[in-house]
């Protein structure tokens, strides 16, 4: 398994859409890929024996390729789109 995490400032809540690309390749056939988003959210737990980082799944998404061709590049492109209840401007 290979484990990718990206860290996203703040700011794109303001954002009325995020898009996101992953490109990929391989040399070899790849049966069964499978993709998983995660959308995890950071808190700062305080205990009598100090403060911690607590993360906290709170989406997520399996998508499923199938295979992937060998000798092919292939791309994956999600877009998550706000309502408009919780935009401000």
């Amino acid at each position: 398994d290979i484990h990718r995490e990206v860290e996203i400032p703040t700011k794109v809540l303001d954002c009325e859409a995020v898009s996101r690309e992953i490109t990929f390749h391989s040399k070899k056939l790849v049966n069964d890929l499978s993709i998983v988003q995660r959308v995890m959210v950071q808190e700062l737990v305080t205990a009598r024996d100090g403060s911690r980082t607590k993360w906290t799944c709170i989406e997520e998404w399996v998508f499923t390729f199938g295979f992937v061709i060998p000798n092919s590049v292939n791309a994956w492109q999600s877009v998550i789109v706000s309502t408009k209840d919780n935009v401000d401007g």
